[in-house]
């Protein structure tokens, strides 16, 4: 009960070559046996609706037989597509002109008039001599190579240990002491003029030398810069609050001189008030 029905496919069938000699045959028999082939009947994996079938190479197919009275009965009969377009051939004048035609002819009936039977139909080679060109094909489905089990022998790529991974830390390393020690070399070169050797140490200690030296320069760089900001930002502050002090000073004198000068403004004010009164009350009494 566990068993599955099997269903070909393009992947699982390897089509052959059979080659079908025709001389002295009936034209209908050989047409259906290169049918069956064509199709995949003649195999125990045939599916209906797969396209599972072989090639078929007939030959001598201008020595086909017809049975009875159909060379001179049997016609071929086809239409032009215009008006009195029909055209009938006898299958003797068909045999002597076009003998590969009338076997295609006969097969392509046999088959499914569906794409499936098209597909069928590419297979067939029909030959009206003994000869064909198609020994190579034949000599391979001969001797058929198993694809199937040359994809299995792919070799997996094997997993890294941990000797191969300290391998390639190792050659990181190296690669970064020699950039270093190029560095510095080109370095001390410029200054003095002479290139200078550099003692080769271990690769730890030179990555934590160049570590403790870009730490010492940014530290350098930062007093710096807050070295520039603190004596340059309190001198332009200061020039700023010395002016703003300047105007304030300038704006408070006047301020305090009109304050002082109004008492004495009123004050006059009021005895040139009391001196007019005074006349006044006495050009009154006089008169």
């Amino acid at each position: 009960m566990g068993t599955k029905t099997f269903m070909a496919n393009s992947q699982t069938h390897t089509p052959k070559w059979h080659v079908i000699d025709a001389d002295g045959k009936v034209l209908g028999r050989v047409a259906a046996e290169a049918a069956s082939i064509l199709r995949g009947k003649h195999t125990p994996r045939y599916t209906p609706h797969a396209n599972c079938g072989d090639y078929v190479i007939i030959i001598n197919a201008a020595k086909v037989v017809l049975t009875g009275r159909k060379l001179e009965q049997k016609e071929y009969i086809r239409h032009t597509g215009w008006i009195g377009g029909l055209k009938r051939v006898k299958y003797s004048e068909l045999m002597d002109k076009r003998p590969e035609f009338a076997m295609e002819l006969a097969i392509k009936g046999m088959l499914p008039h569906t794409t499936l039977g098209r597909e069928c139909f590419r297979k067939l080679r029909v030959y009206s001599g003994a000869e064909h060109k198609h020994e190579a094909q034949i000599a391979a489905s001969e001797n058929p190579i198993n694809t199937a089990d040359s994809t299995n022998l792919k070799v997996k790529p094997a997993k890294r240990t941990a000797a191969k991974k300290t391998n390639i830390s190792a050659l990181g390393n190296n690669k970064a002491t020699k950039t270093i020690n190029k560095n510095v070399s080109d370095g001390a070169a410029k200054n003095s003029g002479k290139p200078e050797k550099v003692k080769s140490t271990s690769a730890s200690a030179k990555k934590a030398d160049t570590a403790s030296e870009k730490t010492t320069k940014t530290v350098a760089k930062s007093a710096e810069k807050v070295d520039k900001t603190s004596v340059a930002k309190p001198s332009v502050k200061s020039k700023s609050t010395e002016k703003a002090a300047d105007t304030t000073k300038k704006a408070v004198k006047p301020a305090k001189e009109n304050v002082k000068d109004a008492p004495a403004k009123k004050t006059k004010n009021s005895a040139e008030n009391k001196s007019t009164k005074a006349t006044a009350n006495e050009e009154v009494g006089n008169e």
